[in-house]
């Protein structure tokens, strides 16, 4: 292809080898965004809960409702407890369940906590009174299902408290089945670990068999042994002033009941949740002072990246004003400025110039040409053939200009040229008087100024 050629293609040409590689580094700077961007929120969440009119049912139920209001289905799966859900959690049967404080290790790699909700106290109902553990040593005691908190918490405190029950003497029923069992007498003492709210707890606390809530004398010393429990009392009237629920009050150690979730499980989903269990958790309660809950403390499993964030600044503005899907869209294509700032932004302040560069040097070029040829026709005598040639130079000059093509931001400057060939031509036409008449005026200038003081020494 030659100049002419070159200076004849469409100006959308010249815009395309500007705009075009332009178009595609960014595009490959999208399309490496995009590898690293996040997954969009899952269709389905799976909670694990706990038993059916627990404490843990009841939260369950209220996780399910924010999930659903932002677009997620729940599904939501009744278990023996905390047992079980860490177990479905360790598995990949559930992405989020409620644990007990105690039961989960530090170390667990496939989780995360979420947040802690509420204490849930040990409540000790028996027959007769007590105040000690290890007053309970030949009673025959409901320890609570396999697979619940309440089990796993009862088993390593009689363990610690040295107090070895005969396995004949120990049942595994669930809350209604040990309540029924307490109230008849088919058991003499029974071990839960439950919210001072649940509908079994209160109904331990109303029943009108010789039933009594234990207040624990070595509560403080309880906690000692084991970390993981709060030592609380439980003031009289605290559930139910009306009713005076407890009559008296109750010593005793809580352990947190807790969120915790798989570590793949979405940001985007943490924070909703989280977001959605302020209202239900951040009030006075029973045990808890206002404020203290939700929390990231009081966790076995450590706080995910996403929990803690949601604690310390709140759910982000995008979440705030728009709807929980569009705003974790918007979100996830956070991460495609990267490439639009750093390199569509250079890229705009880049094109331009070169694309201004470009046209202009087309025009230029012939400049080139022409001021050359006027040059050589300048620096000296030009004979009748060389002036025939330079005729002939400015023709072709003229005719490739017609084939010209440039955006009509620049037509200014191609008829600035022509403008400027034309007025060349007519100094060519004139012959090479005004150009001769220029040289032999300025050569006699020259030998003047040479013999100048030759005349005047002969003056002298």
């Amino acid at each position: 292809m030659t100049d002419n050629d070159a200076d004849s293609r469409p100006s959308w040409r010249d815009a395309l080898k500007i705009w075009g590689p332009a178009l595609v580094v960014t595009l490959v700077g999208f399309a490496l965004a995009l590898r690293y961007m996040g997954a969009p929120p899952p269709d389905e969440v799976v909670i694990a809960t706990g038993v059916p009119d627990g404490g843990y049912a009841a939260m369950g139920e209220v996780l399910a409702q924010a999930l659903r209001k932002a677009g997620i289905e729940p599904r939501v799966l009744a278990t023996n407890g905390s047992e079980e859900n860490l177990e479905l959690l360790r598995t990949g049967g559930a992405d989020i369940g409620l644990v007990q404080g105690g039961l989960a290790r530090p170390e667990e790699p496939d989780l995360a906590g979420i947040a802690s909700l509420y204490l849930e106290p040990l409540w000790v109902f028996a027959r007769q009174p007590l105040q000690r553990i290890d007053e309970l040593r030949g009673m025959r005691v409901e320890l609570g299902a396999e697979g619940s908190g309440t089990r796993r918490l009862a088993t390593e405190l009689l363990d610690r408290a040295g107090v070895a029950l005969d396995p004949a003497d120990v049942a595994s029923n669930d809350p209604p089945q040990a309540l029924e069992a307490l109230a008849t007498g088919a058991a003499d003492a029974m071990l839960i670990v439950s919210s001072p709210r649940s509908q079994t707890v209160r109904g331990l606390l109303e029943t009108e068999a010789p039933v009594e809530p234990a207040s624990l004398a070595r509560a403080r010393g309880i906690a000692r042994n084991l970390t993981f429990l709060e030592p609380i009392r439980i003031e009289a009237g605290a559930i139910d002033l009306a009713a005076d629920l407890p009559k008296a009050p109750l010593d005793t150690v809580a352990a947190a009941a807790t969120l915790v979730g798989r570590q793949e499980l979405h940001p985007a989903v943490v924070a909703l949740l989280i977001e959605a269990l302020g209202p239900h958790c951040a009030g006075r309660g029973v045990i808890e002072d206002e404020g203290a809950f939700p929390s990231v403390a009081l966790l076995d499993v450590p706080a995910s990246l996403a929990a803690r964030r949601a604690f310390e600044r709140g759910p982000s503005f995008l979440f705030r004003v728009l709807p929980f899907q569009v705003a974790a869209a918007v979100d996830r294509l956070k991460i495609l400025l990267l490439p639009l700032v750093t390199l569509l932004f250079p890229l705009l302040r880049i094109a331009p110039p070169v694309y201004r560069w470009r046209i202009r040097r087309r025009i230029l070029r012939w400049y080139k040409r022409v001021n050359d040829l006027e040059k050589r026709l300048r620096e000296r005598h030009a004979t009748a053939e060389e002036r025939a040639d330079a005729t002939a130079d400015l023709d072709r000059f003229d005719s490739e200009l017609v084939s010209v093509k440039v955006p009509l931001s620049y037509a200014d400057e191609l008829y600035d040229l022509r403008l400027h060939l034309r007025m060349v031509r007519a100094d060519l036409s004139e012959g090479r008087g005004r150009w001769a008449t220029a040289i032999r005026r300025s050569t006699t200038v020259r030998v003047r100024d040479q013999s100048a003081p030759s005349r005047s020494a002969d003056a002298t």
